[in-house]
């Protein structure tokens, strides 16, 4: 027995050490309030509202509200909705009532957790958790402060920023701890990460608090730890891994990863405590460039300071934290200036962004320089109208053409290049220019006489008379063989008078039809082709062409009024126009049908909005519908998710194995699987029968069944399961101290003796 003790002491001398802890900073927002003199200034126009956070603290009745105060459950909602933000479901209107919630309502609550400008600040607060190992691969993560004060001299009560001269109701000297010492006391913080449910039974995941004022605790989006209201210092603990038929009563399933969200808040003086002691992780999604824990950047990045163009036209923002290639040293790069979108429905206005006053301003769209349009606004769905005015009081015809001068207003007469060419060197014949029947060719005529042939020469116009040889002449006197007839040739044969009808001279316009000799004058005329039967009112200048005869409708009254999104026609009775809306349609229900003034229909994909960044909108048969975002894993050691506040994102896989007590795992980036690997030491409950078996006799583990050498043999014999685990936990440290007995001496600081058993003492 002697060899034992020896043997005992010597093993209590080599494992009795002080564990090895270190420190894993984190990185949160934390919000910095106004106290409740100022509140009215963010508030305008509601009348009687207070402030959720403690005015001067010398005012009654918050300073009834003593430390002994009682917790008020259930002053938030059970449930948390995608976008992880509290509402608060209480009474309200309970500031000043003791032992109550003392929140003015949810308008007011909103404002506690959510950056809000002039409301709160947000401020990046580091908290240094102690981490220990307390098994394998399981750490246990404590930070505590009984003066947790973290925004002292910042936030509001940064008096370079916001000095008391200017703002003399807001004095962070007026609240005071205990001792009579000036605290920054009105602040929150929300504490969002995730973690990955390890079913253990040796060291069940749990999350424990202690402190004041608010906080409630959600996992998985559920709420599992209430303490809300002004209240001193109250504890709870949840313990994720509690099962009933080895069934988790949470609804966890091993290696799944959870939300977790940590909702904290300090209201009043005069003291302020905070205790928080987890195993599940400290886990971020993602840390933005601020380094803050799941942040938006909110607590370095200011838009208006930081990502300023200078330009009134453009909306700066803040990049977002994903930003491929950001970090804490370039994110200004990344600044965001959107320029500004003016609305431009009023198809009849151009509205655009003032370079000088940062404003939008409608420009009219509906204005014409030519002097020869009417400009006007048809609808503000259609857009503006261009007529042409009726300035010629005559249309256009076969000898001249009448338009507007865009430039005068007046009408322009031009001769055609018909009538330009409508002229003859023959002085027997004349040619005119006909509006209708084009270039009109009339012939001299020449008296006729008996026994005498007559021509017109053509270079002087005048008529010519030639015997007719051998013409018989002797009907008589001369003038015996006349007529009142021009359009009769005499002539006289046998002692007889006879007569010929007249020809018609050569007619080029075949447009003149069934020629008629005027006997009084010998003048021919023409019946002119009539080009107007059954002709459009559209078309006010129908004509016959000359060369042909044919006749044709001539130009059609222009009703374009130059704008695509109208039909235009002209009514075939009145000759009126008409410029009707056009209808634009491609069938695609899941289209928007549109026109735009100079291109005329256009048709855009439908776009179904969603305040989500977790949905993606999409159209069917015309309704806009909602589905989750698909967010693709880039490989399997990378676990693809999306967040409400920004959007897809990936986070290493934790992998887990049958037992995590006895196995650890890891993702294999190369085999792209999760690998098992047993603890090295094994833990004493999963060494196999006959080990355990051997460790229990003690005569056969000293005749030489090897757990780990002579060491843990040792320890296996003489301090229980619990000894030998602590054991292959820390064979690798070096021994700092040494304490009387390890085995039944609990410690006596703030680190657990990791040998200690009550149960054993």
């Amino acid at each position: 027995m002697k060899s034992a003790t020896i043997l005992f002491l010597t093993l209590a001398v080599i494992v009795a050490t002080v564990y090895s802890q270190t420190t894993e900073t984190l990185t949160i927002t934390v919000l910095d309030h106004w106290p409740g003199n100022y509140i009215n200034k963010f508030y305008p126009g509601v009348s009687g509202i207070q402030s959720d956070f403690q005015p001067d603290p010398t005012l009654n009745p918050w300073t009834a509200i003593s430390g002994d105060a009682q917790v008020v459950k259930n002053m938030t909602v059970t449930y948390l909705p995608p976008s992880r933000l509290i509402s608060y479901v209480g009474k309200g209107n309970q500031i000043n009532k003791q032992s109550k919630d003392s929140v003015w309502n949810a308008t007011t609550f909103s404002g506690w957790f959510e950056p809000i400008d002039t409301v709160n600040v947000p401020v990046a607060v580091s908290l240094p958790f102690i981490k220990t190992l307390v098994s394998n691969e399981v750490y246990r993560y404590t930070y505590s402060s009984s003066n947790f004060f973290p925004l002292d001299g910042k936030g509001f009560c940064n008096k370079t920023l916001y000095p008391l001269a200017q703002y003399p109701q807001y004095n962070c000297d007026l609240y005071k701890d205990n001792s009579g010492k000036a605290h920054n006391f009105h602040f929150c913080m929300h504490w969002s990460s995730y973690f990955t449910y390890k079913r253990s039974v040796d060291n069940p995941q749990t999350f424990a608090f202690e402190g004041d004022d608010d906080v409630w605790v959600y996992f998985d989006k559920t709420l599992k730890i209430d303490l809300g209201s002004i209240h001193g210092p109250k504890s709870a603990t949840f313990y994720a891994g509690t099962e009933k038929n080895n069934v988790n009563i949470h609804g966890f399933v091993d290696g799944q990863q959870y939300d977790f969200d940590f909702f904290y808040c300090e209201r009043k003086t005069t003291g302020s405590n905070i205790k928080i002691e987890t195993n599940m992780g400290l886990n971020c999604a993602w840390r933005d460039y601020c380094n803050v824990c799941e942040g938006t950047g909110s607590t370095c990045c200011v838009a208006e300071r930081d990502c300023n163009d200078n330009k009134k036209c453009t909306t700066d923002t803040c990049p977002s934290p994903l930003t491929p290639g950001i970090n804490e040293t370039n994110w200004k790069s990344f600044c965001s200036n959107t320029p500004v979108t003016c609305d431009n429905s009023n198809k009849c206005q151009n509205n655009t962004c003032s370079e000088s006053t940062g404003q939008c301003t409608a420009s009219n769209l509906c204005t014409t320089t030519d002097l020869c349009k009417t400009a006007s606004c048809k609808s503000t769905s259609v857009g503006c109208q261009f007529l042409d005015k009726q300035v010629c009081t005559k249309p256009s015809d076969r000898c001249f053409t009448r338009n507007c001068n865009s430039t005068t207003g007046t009408c322009d007469e031009l001769k055609t290049t018909l009538n330009t060419n409508c002229k003859t060197t023959n002085k027997c014949e004349t040619k005119t220019c006909d509006a209708t029947l084009g270039c009109v060719t009339t012939t001299k005529t020449c008296e006729e006489k008996l026994c005498q042939t007559v021509s017109c020469n053509a270079d002087t116009g005048n008529c010519v008379y030639t015997p007719v040889p051998n013409c018989n002449s002797d009907c008589g006197p001369t003038g015996t063989c006349t007529t009142g007839d021009k359009c009769k040739i005499p002539y006289c044969t046998g002692g007889g008078c006879y007569f010929n009808n007249t020809s018609p001279p050569q007619n080029e316009n075949k447009c003149l039809k069934n020629p008629v000799c005027d006997s009084a004058t010998g003048q021919f005329s023409y019946t002119p082709t009539d080009c107007t039967t059954g002709v459009s009112a559209c078309y006010p200048s129908p004509y016959c062409n000359s060369t042909d005869g044919l006749c044709y409708k001539g130009p059609k009254l222009s009703c374009n009024d130059q704008n695509q999104c109208t039909d235009d026609s002209c009514d075939d009775v009145t000759g009126e126009c008409k410029n009707i809306d056009r209808i634009c349609e491609d069938g695609d229900a899941c289209t928007i049908n549109s026109c735009d003034p100079l291109k005329g229909c256009f048709y855009t994909q439908k776009t179904c909005p969603t305040t989500s960044l977790c949905e993606t909108g999409y159209c069917s048969a015309g309704e806009c519908k909602t589905k989750p975002k698909d967010c693709p894993s880039p490989n399997f050691c990378e676990v693809a998710k999306c967040d409400e506040r920004i959007g897809c994102l990936t986070v290493p896989r934790e992998c887990v194995s049958d037992d995590n007590d006895c196995y650890s795992s890891s993702c294999d980036y190369s085999a792209q699987e999760c690998v098992n690997k047993a603890f090295d030491p094994l833990p004493f409950k999963c060494q196999s029968a006959a080990v355990k078996t051997g460790v229990a006799i003690g005569a056969a583990a000293t005749a030489g069944i090897v757990i780990g050498g002579a060491v843990a043999l040792g320890l296996a014999i003489f301090g229980s399961k619990k000894t030998y685990d602590y054991w292959k936990t820390t064979r690798d440290t070096k021994m700092s101290a040494a304490v009387d007995n390890p085995l039944f001496q609990a410690s006596n600081n703030s680190v657990e003796n990791p040998l200690f058993d009550a149960e054993a003492r």
